[in-house]
């Protein structure tokens, strides 16, 4: 269960951590992983030659929706190999040096830093949104693979961001990462003001990271949006005079007010993430941990380092910086493992800065390889790591390393609620809504709670309700395109929502990282299949094949048949495994803490109540109640190892059930009728009243598909309760002969589509993908109540075969 916290919601992550942007180490590669696994990558500081390089990677990975649990950055030096199943993008541009590092300064840093000036054009950059699209939906690109071809839901681009050295920063990097889509960009070590105007006009969020409250109540005033509390204990640099984790954090956020605040420095592992929540903080910003990961561009002098490092030898020292030539500030020091340097030049800085041979000594050794080009940056929790994991999945098991910890510690940790699922609709994001819609002052907002993977509000002004929709899982494009369909469909006569436009006229609006459209709100309750009497499904299917022979009439051509290649059981058996064997690892984790809070819990529990019975009755009651209080943190272990051995037992059944059905894969083949069609019709995305629809909603889905596996995956979600009960074969058969008397389908076509939705189900992994790789545990339950009734289908499918063979006009 991933922790909610202001800094999630604001930035769209599923956990409350973002990685160190690190010059040398957190690549485009790593940036991409951490993003990937749900937190926030943050691409390292570094010049024009170094974005060049990075961004392509970092972008490309993400775009490409790559699997990035084990990316890992084709430019590793020699001798370090990839995990398993590591890659690049193929179309990654390859580097033109095969050097892991062609220079070795990373930052600009032999300039004074005293040159803080802003970039001589402070405008806002151009607006870079897509332009409104008005072409008719068969020129968006689109994707004519029947359903079967997509099973996992494509999605945006994860966020992500770059950090800078404020007082390196060259002219244009700024306005480079804007260009290519950062959702945010982190400032340290140096005044963020001339920058701060530039990131907010282009829709992203400045992150200042402060290593002293005077630096803190700068960037509140600033406006900064996310404020980092860094403590000494980090490793690379810091205040020479600062103040630890413990104490720092709690008063930055005392003083931050709501601005969200990650805590920095000293954190290796999910009880540190924990500390940092407990503290205040929304969440933690990790450096060192990351370093030592497959995709970290560190070199393996450096991980080797890390690896066999100790907290007790790090010190704080600016000796490293003078022999390297790097022009760091006085006032910031650096944190690092033992350096041969660092021991010859050991308080002694004045008489190294003044020595020429000290800067040629540190280049020679560099040269012949007997140190890394740079310093072991290195926190003072370097103990914590004890081997390398790749970053997607440290994300993860550190944010459930922290629940755990919380659980453990009697806290009640935060929790996927409906509330955190459906978060309220920030203030000034309503406001500038309804000005760019023109919607008139904003009276109230509330969450519509309703479906999977929308987040929709409903937004009340004095012209009358609307619905806002944040896009999440599709491009703007093809939003755009199905969009400047629905007021043809309304003419047609159908019910669904108007979108209302900016006055650029665009059904889109970017604000702050997000993409939001408008419509009118349109009454009624979304409809269960139960509740329908079999004249009011003959009705429905009757409404959807006018809809498909509308939609054919307002849209281009489609072909009559597309071909479809069904998943391979082979592949779906070897995903079913290795999920198996994280599910193992999970449970057991789970098993082991639970076991421990268990036992401690009651000895603490039998310990105070005999204390108690001694004293008096007064005192007794108090330790019942403690006692009452234990078992409810309890019972948050119970659930989380609950879940962890449900989810392996139903991939045990899964897997069995492929072993058994592993040669009744539906044929490669052309598959028709085909058209175009809605894409996602079931309840969530319909709207009844009086027995009536009075609304088709959420049409990003739209492109052409079979019929058949359109109108069969309605049914099936529709008249099963979503998967949760038997499918209703009645209800079903009442459906489908209202929708064959519309649309010329056979018998033998509908069967054949009805196999294939079943071998969908039986092959579907997508909902373990965002489990544990993404740590998105937002469909869990459709992974555990399809498996119901995947098992309840296999054992009737000549029952539902029979009764869609029977089906009459």
């Amino acid at each position: 269960m991933a922790l909610t916290t202001a800094f999630t919601e604001l930035l769209g992550v599923r956990h409350p951590i973002a990685l160190a942007p690190m010059g040398g180490s957190a690549g485009g590669a790593l940036a991409a992983a951490v993003s990937a696994g749900g937190g926030l990558g943050l691409l390292g500081a570094g010049d024009h030659a170094w974005l060049d390089r990075e961004l392509p990677i970092l972008t490309t990975a993400l775009h490409h929706n790559a699997d990035t649990a084990g990316l890992r950055d084709s430019r590793a030096p020699a001798g370090a190999q990839p995990p398993s199943g590591a890659h690049l993008p193929t179309d990654a541009p390859a580097p033109s040096d095969a050097r892991p590092f062609p220079d070795t300064r990373f930052f600009p840093d032999t300039r004074a830093p005293s040159d803080t000036r802003a970039p001589s054009d402070t405008r806002a950059p151009s607006d870079t949104r897509a332009p409104s699209d008005t072409r008719a939906p068969s020129d968006t690109p689109s994707d004519t693979r029947a359903p079967s071809d997509t099973r996992a839901p494509s999605g945006a681009p994860a966020p992500w961001g770059a950090g800078f050295l404020t007082w390196a920063i060259e002219p244009g990097l700024v306005e480079r990462v804007l260009e290519h889509g950062a959702r945010a960009v982190m400032f340290s070590f140096g005044d963020p003001a001339p920058w701060v105007r530039m990131v907010h006009a282009a829709g992203a969020l400045v992150i200042v990271q402060v290593t002293d409250l005077d630096e803190a109540r700068q960037a509140v005033e600033l406006g900064a949006d996310v404020i980092v509390a860094q403590g000494t204990e980090a490793g690379g640099h810091g205040a020479r005079r600062g103040r630890s984790v413990l104490s720092f954090v709690p008063l930055v956020v005392d003083l931050a007010g709501p601005t969200p605040v990650l805590a920095a420095g000293g954190i290796g592992d999910g009880r540190g993430l924990a500390a940092a929540l407990a503290l205040g903080a929304d969440g933690a910003l990790l450096g060192t941990r990351f370093q030592a990961t497959p995709e970290s561009l560190a070199h393996p002098m450096i991980t080797a380092a890390l690896l066999a490092g100790r907290g007790a030898d790090t010190e704080r020292s600016s000796v490293l910086d003078v022999v390297r030539g790097s022009a760091w500030s006085p006032k910031y020091t650096a944190r690092t493992l033992a350096h041969p340097h660092l021991d010859r030049w050991r308080d002694r800085e004045p008489e190294a800065a003044a020595s020429t041979q000290a800067q040629q000594d540190y280049r020679d050794d560099v040269e012949r390889g007997v140190i890394p080009p740079l310093p072991v940056w290195a926190g003072e929790a370097v103990d914590l790591i004890t081997e390398l994991v790749p970053a997607a999945g440290l994300v993860e098991s550190l944010s459930l390393e922290a629940e755990q910890s919380l659980s453990r510690a009697g806290a009640r940790p935060p929790r996927a609620s409906e509330a955190d699922r459906f978060p309220p609709l920030p203030g000034r994001v309503q406001a500038e809504i309804a000005e760019c819609f023109r919607l008139g002052l904003v009276a109230e907002c509330q969450a519509a709670p309703a479906g999977v993977m929308n987040l929709n509000w409903r937004l009340s002004t004095g012209n009358g309700q609307f619905a806002v929709k944040r896009l999440t899982d599709r491009s703007p494009e093809a939003f755009r395109a199905a969009q400047d369909l629905l007021p043809r469909l309304a003419e047609a006569g159908f019910p669904v929502p108007a979108p209302l436009r900016t006055a650029s006229g665009d059904t889109l609006q970017k604000i702050n990282g997000f993409w939001y459209a408008v419509s009118t709100w349109l009454p009624g309750t979304h409809p269960a299949g139960a509740d329908l009497d079999l004249g009011a499904c003959t009705a429905l299917g009757d409404l959807i094949g006018r809809l498909h022979l509308a939609l054919a009439d307002l849209c281009p051509p489609a072909p009559r048949s597309l071909p479809d290649v069904p998943p391979d059981a082979a592949q779906a058996r070897a995903e079913l495994a290795r999920y198996a064997q994280i599910s193992a690892d999970h449970a057991s984790r789970s098993l082991n803490l639970g076991a421990g809070t268990t036992n401690q819990a009651l000895k603490l529990g039998t310990d105070t109540t005999n204390q108690a019975l001694k004293l008096g009755t007064d005192t007794t009651n108090q330790a019942l109640k403690l006692g009452t209080d234990t078992n409810q943190a309890l019972k948050l272990g119970t659930d989380t190892t609950n879940r962890a051995l449900e989810f392996g037992a139903e991939i045990a059944r899964r897997r069995e059930l492929l072993d058994r059905v592993a040669d009744q894969r539906p044929p490669d083949q052309d598959v028709s009728p085909c058209g175009w069609t809605h894409g996602d019709l079931q309840p969530f995305n319909l709207l009844a009243e009086n027995g009536l629809v009075t609304g088709i909603l959420d049409w990003d889905r739209l492109d052409v598909r079979p019929y058949g596996l359109e109108v069969m995956r309605t049914a099936t979600i529709m008249f099963s309760d979503g998967g949760r009960t038997a499918l209703d074969l009645d209800r079903t058969a009442a459906f489908i002969r209202g929708y064959r008397a519309q649309i010329p389908i056979t018998s033998g076509q509908l069967v054949d589509a009805a196999e294939r939705r079943w071998w969908t189900l039986a092959t579907e992994t997508w909902q373990l993908q965002r489990h544990y790789d993404a740590g998105d545990t937002s469909c869990d339950h459709l992974f555990l109540t399809r498996g119901t009734f995947l098992h309840w289908w296999t054992s009737h499918r000549q029952q539902v075969q029979k009764t869609l063979s029977a089906v009459n006009h």
